[in-house]
């Protein structure tokens, strides 16, 4: 299988999440593309990976927003925050 160019892609992975936000439904779609065949990685393997990405983002990255309010420092050095 050859996908949008990537001669390594070997599983194509569609992750659906739906949240609820001050009481309204909200669904985002996310594709990953793979080297590794069906053998070696299952959709529940997947699954895990994502997810452990994502509770790294929301116990770090969250935490470190609310805390030093990252996300709105406006301080740059060239095109990175400092």
């Amino acid at each position: 299988m050859q996908a949008w160019g990537f001669v390594n892609a070997r599983q194509v992975i569609r992750a659906e999440r739906v949240r609820r936000i001050r009481g309204q439904d909200t669904t985002e779609v996310e594709y990953y593309l793979s080297s590794l065949d069906r053998s070696r990685a299952s959709a529940f393997d997947f699954l895990r990976w994502i997810r452990a990405h994502w509770l790294i983002e929301n116990q770090l990255h969250h935490v470190r927003d609310v805390t030093v309010d990252e996300d709105h420092s406006r301080v740059r050095s060239g095109n990175a925050p400092r």
